[in-house]
């Protein structure tokens, strides 16, 4: 009996080993949200604050709504969005953003994207980072975000 339970013990921690640590971010695309091309932007170094991008797809059959995000790479990472208003273009934090059943949005330079204030050390081109996405009603994803020098691209997306 011990060595029986030994053994489904042992293939259980091989299992969970062999998935790794991105083994949180994947899931059934019936279940939640589906990401694609997250990338935070690199910054000079020193600086504490960046901004992240990453297109979600809404797999489920419920509208869902993202109200946050966090990373071990920040103190706090906030959800921004642009807006014009009498010629003046500003940038502020928004409580969420509702992503349709089936529609995808993109977070993206000139929209909503992501705010990471206190960055704990400088981000170095090509390193690829954790990002919590934090959902009502849909359950939460990790996904990895490369980090990207926008000095490399015409159109700084």
């Amino acid at each position: 009996m011990i060595k029986q339970s030994t053994s489904k013990y042992l293939l259980v921690l091989i299992s969970l080993l062999l998935a790794g640590p991105n083994a949180v971010a994947i899931q059934e695309p019936s279940v939640g949200i589906s990401v694609d091309g997250g990338y935070i932007r690199q910054m000079p170094p020193g600086q504490i604050l960046t901004a992240a991008f990453v297109s979600l797809k809404n797999t489920t059959k419920n509208t869902c709504r993202l109200l946050g995000a966090s990373s071990a790479i920040a103190d706090k990472i906030q959800i921004h969005g642009h807006f014009h208003k009498d010629g003046m273009m500003s940038m502020r934090p928004v409580k969420g953003i509702d992503i349709a059943a089936g529609k995808t949005i993109s977070l993206q330079p000139g929209g909503y994207h992501l705010m990471l204030f206190g960055l704990k050390h400088d981000l170095i081109e090509n390193q690829l980072h954790q990002i919590t996405l934090l959902f009502d009603k849909c359950p939460d994803v990790v996904f990895n975000a490369n980090v990207k020098n926008m000095s490399h691209h015409k159109n700084h997306d």
